[in-house]
């Protein structure tokens, strides 16, 4: 996931000079169209984590408040999400 990250970190950096140097509008929209693309990649990655981790250990737990707010933390990301 890292090596994601750092190749969307230079591709805004690349962004950044295409804007510096009066860049093609359209290319500009295309580069970070493949940005937010990469990024949402990302975001499915850290999700299918959670899911695979923190929701399943909380879930094996016999503890119904700790099962409670695994369900609310991720309840928090469905809606941070939707806000996008």
């Amino acid at each position: 996931m890292l090596c994601c990250l750092k190749r969307i970190e230079a591709d805004i950096r690349e962004v950044g000079r295409m804007v510096e140097a009066d860049g093609s509008c359209l290319d500009v929209l295309q580069q970070t169209r493949t940005i937010q693309q990469a990024l949402n990649q990302v975001n499915a990655l850290m999700l299918r984590n959670y899911l695979d981790t923190c929701m399943a250990v909380a879930m094996q737990a016999s503890d119904l408040d700790a099962r409670a707010s695994a369900i609310a933390a991720l309840v928090k990301v469905f809606e941070v999400v939707n806000e996008l």
